[in-house]
């Protein structure tokens, strides 16, 4: 990034009602159509307070792995303290950190791109979208790191204040969607790739974070094509079920029953 140290911070803020729910209350599995088997990715409390910008990871981190084909991959590990949720992204990535910023609102579709979804652990129904769901989007932007913070359900939102995604043949609504300030989140590039730090306070996520707290989410990853105009791939750790990205609408749309569950020890 121009002018600017690798590491590079910006702010990022999506205020959020998440209600704190003991671990024997998650529903099995998520109650989603992903894999019945898959394994919730327990969340360690960290003892020492990270320091996104000096390039060391904290020690027992658990990082899993995914990847989308065609030569791209990711490492994800999450973390927490008393205050603040914590991610380390490693990424695997012949055009690291190249977004070439055209549209505003969904950087995802314009390069590389990393992405945090979470909400509640109990639902209604397993993928109706409710208050309190927050998507975060990280961006490396070549005039600095940007954060965007998408809430598809937010009580009282007038229709003019919504925010439409128009696709190919449908589009997507989001209640607010906007440049956010509260998190931080630090850009590096490595060999073969980029690392990522980003750190969301717990106030911002409306929790407590907490032994017993259980949320379901994902994480994951966009990568660019070689010029760094576009994406054409995303992964996740949970969602199994999208790889290329070819239109806007569907890269935006947030689906429970693909997501996982996060449970904090």
């Amino acid at each position: 990034m121009s002018g600017r140290s690798p590491f590079q911070a910006l702010v990022c803020v999506a205020l959020m009602v998440l209600t704190p729910l003991p671990a024997q209350n998650a529903p099995k599995a998520g109650g989603g159509d992903y894999d019945p088997k898959a394994e919730p990715y327990v969340i360690k409390k960290l003892k020492v307070v990270p320091d996104l910008t000096d390039g060391y990871l904290p020690a027992n981190l658990e990082f899993k792995s995914f990847s989308p084909g065609a030569g791209n991959s990711a490492t994800v590990a999450l973390a927490y303290d008393e205050a603040n949720l914590y991610l380390f992204f490693q990424v695997t990535d012949a055009s690291a950190m190249r977004n070439s910023g055209v549209a505003p609102l969904t950087p995802y579709m314009d390069g590389d791109a990393l992405e945090l979804v979470l909400g509640r652990s109990q639902r209604k129904l397993p993928d109706t979208l409710e208050e309190g769901d927050v998507r975060f989007v990280f961006v490396p932007l070549e005039s600095g790191p940007v954060c965007i913070a998408y809430r598809p359900v937010v009580g009282g939102t007038l229709p003019e204040q919504k925010k439409v995604i128009a696709g190919k043949g449908h589009s997507v609504t989001y209640d607010w969607g906007d440049v956010a300030v509260g998190a931080e989140v630090a850009f590096k590039k490595i060999p073969g790739g980029y690392s990522a730090e980003a750190k969301i306070p717990q106030e911002l996520l409306g929790v407590k974070l907490t032994k017993g707290l259980v949320l379901w989410g994902d994480v994951g990853a966009f990568f660019s094509v070689a010029d760094g105009s576009r994406s054409d791939r995303r992964g996740y750790l949970f969602n199994k079920y999208v790889r290329e990205v070819s239109d806007v609408a569907e890269a935006s749309e947030l689906h429970p029953r693909h997501w996982g569950v996060f449970k904090f020890e």
